[in-house]
């Protein structure tokens, strides 16, 4: 062990801090996975909301995110209510080891989709043209947000302002 660690021990080990430190180390795991989720369910509330004072035509589209979030597949998308071919997705919401990542999904065994139209008409728009992720049979254009959720650092983040959202936190540049 490292002195810190060392350190650490010795002061876990004594016997008025042991219960305490062994309760948070039974329980921290879930405060972590609530923390983040949080997060995510108050941008999708953030998303919904910012949608419903944009003009009629986007009330067409509706915000999605996985019931649970620790899902390898977990994602928070933005989509047509009758069409979920096409989509703005975050996915990895919440994976070790692992950036969570987002750009304009398309749903790759959907024929009628021409991916090359789509993927034209994609790079006119600034906030997509500006993603550094080619096409990857899944997304035309993706990006990394450059934070990994169980990582000290991103949650740090989230501790700072429980309202990372609204006050410009870890979504801030991503235009919620």
């Amino acid at each position: 062990m490292s002195q810190y660690e060392e350190a650490l021990f010795e002061y876990f080990t004594k016997e008025e801090n042991f219960i305490a430190a062994y309760e948070i180390s039974d329980i921290f795991p879930k405060v972590k996975k609530k923390l983040v989720e949080d997060f995510w369910f108050k941008a999708k509330d953030l998303i919904e909301e910012k949608l419903k004072s944009l003009p009629e035509d986007y009330k067409k589209w509706e915000v999605k995110i996985s019931d649970d979030i620790s899902d390898k597949e977990s994602s928070l998308s933005i989509q047509l209510k009758d069409n979920h071919s096409i989509m703005v997705k975050f996915e990895k919401l919440l994976r070790r080891r692992f950036f969570t990542y987002y750009g304009l999904w398309v749903d790759r065994h959907n024929d009628k989709l021409d991916r090359g139209s789509i993927s034209k008409h994609a790079d006119k728009i600034k906030a997509i043209k500006e993603l550094e992720g080619e096409e990857d049979g899944r997304f035309i254009k993706w990006d990394y947000t450059n934070e990994n959720f169980e990582d000290i650092e991103t949650l740090k983040k989230n501790i700072t302002s429980r309202n990372a959202c609204r006050t410009g936190g870890i979504l801030g540049g991503y235009a919620v």
